[in-house]
C-alpha cells in the first residue's frame, strides 16, 4: 500500500505523456483539469498506525536545489574541482530511491554509513521545525525515535535526498535505479561536498522529499510503521523507507525555475518562481494543514 501525492491519476500505466496529459495534482491543490502545473507522480509506502489505520501525511514539501549552471564547479566533468555537467531536470525521469525491496539494502540504516545521510527521521515539536528536546537527532528507524522520547502530538518527519548524478542517457532503466547514482567522486571544497561518479556525469537538481506525521499514542507504543516493513519480516519499523518519482512539470514552468530559482541562486518557496509570479494554490492553505488524518486501512 503507497502513499501518492502530485498527479492525482497515476496509475500502473502512467508514462510521461499521460502524466502530462491527464490528471489533476496536489502540488497545487487542484484535483482535475487541464489546470496542473506540476503533474509529476511521488509515492512512498504508506504509514500504518498498526490499529487498522493509514496515517496520512499532514503535508508534503518537496525542494529542487541545484547549484548554479554559471558556477565553475559544475561546467565539467567529475574531477577534484568540479562535482560533472550541471543539467536541467529531464522530461520524464524515472526512478526509484531507497529500501531496495529485492536485496534489502539502501534504507535509512545504510545511508548512516554515509558521510552525510540521505534518509533520516526526526522528531519536531511542530511543523516548523523545532527539535524536540528530547529526540533532537536524526535517527534511521522509527524504533529509535521512539526510544529518544518523541512524544505523541509531536511531528515525525521522514526526510530523504535522491542520489542526484544520472547517465546522461537513459530517463528509466530495468531496475529503475541503475541510471543514477550518489556522488562518490572527489570532494569539491567549494561546494562542500562530493562530485559525481564517472559514469554518471550529469548533475541534476537535487530533489528532497520531506514527509511530516502528527503522532499519538499507538506510535509512543511502538505500533507505527510502513506498509512495505511487513514484506520485511523482522526488520525494524520504518527500515523499507522508498520513494518513487515520475516527472512530469510543464515544460514552460519548469524552465522558470531552473532559470531563475536555480541560475540565480534564489531561495523560492511556496511555489514561488524567482520572477514574482507563484504557482496559484501552491503554498499553506488559509486555514492550515489538516493534521493527524487517519484512514481506516482496506
Amino acid at each position: 500500500m503507497h502513499q501518492f501525492w502530485g498527479n492525482t491519476g497515476t496509475n500502473a500505466n502512467s508514462n510521461y505523456q499521460s502524466l502530462r496529459t491527464t490528471g489533476g495534482s496536489t502540488c497545487d491543490n487542484r484535483s482535475a483539469g487541464n489546470v496542473a502545473i506540476n503533474r509529476s507522480a511521488y509515492w512512498t509506502p504508506a504509514m500504518l498506525d498498526g490499529a487498522g489505520h493509514v496515517v496520512k501525511p499532514d503535508f508534503i514539501n518537496t525542494y529542487y536545489k541545484q547549484v548554479p549552471h554559471s558556477d565553475p564547479t559544475c561546467q565539467g566533468p567529475p574531477g577534484p574541482n568540479s562535482i560533472g555537467w550541471c543539467v536541467d531536470l529531464p522530461n520524464g525521469l524515472h526512478f526509484i530511491f531507497g529500501y531496495n525491496m529485492a536485496n534489502g539494502k539502501g534504507g535509512p540504516a545504510d545511508m548512516a554509513s554515509w558521510d552525510k545521510d540521505f534518509m533520516w527521521y526526526m522528531c519536531w515539536d511542530d511543523l516548523v521545525g523545532t527539535p524536540n528536546a528530547r529526540a533532537n537527532g536524526t535517527y534511521h528507524t522509527i524504533p529509535e525515535v521512539v526510544a529518544a522520547g518523541c512524544p505523541a502530538g509531536s511531528v515525525l518527519v521522514a526526510q530523504a535526498v535522491i542520489p542526484a548524478c544520472w547517465d546522461g542517457k537513459n530517463l528509466d532503466s530495468p531496475d529503475h535505479r541503475s541510471h543514477m547514482a550518489f556522488p562518490t567522486g572527489d570532494y569539491v571544497p567549494s561546494v562542500g561536498g562530493r562530485g559525481c561518479p564517472a559514469d554518471h556525469p550529469y548533475v541534476m537538481p537535487t530533489l528532497t522529499m520531506r514527509l511530516h506525521y502528527t503522532t499519538d499514542d499507538n506510535f509512543v507504543a511502538g505500533k507505527w510503521h510502513l506498509s512495505s516493513d511487513e514484506m520485511m519480516p523482522g526488520v525494524p519499523a520504518g527500515t523499507t523507507l522508498h520513494f518513487d518519482y515520475f516527472e512530469a512539470w510543464s515544460p514552460t514552468i519548469k524552465d522558470l525555475w531552473h532559470r531563475n530559482c536555480i541560475d540565480k541562486h534564489l531561495t523560492c518557496a511556496q511555489g514561488d518562481l524567482g520572477t514574482g509570479m507563484q504557482i496559484k494554490e501552491a503554498g499553506v492553505p488559509n486555514a492550515g494543514w489538516p493534521r493527524h488524518q487517519l484512514v481506516p486501512a482496506p
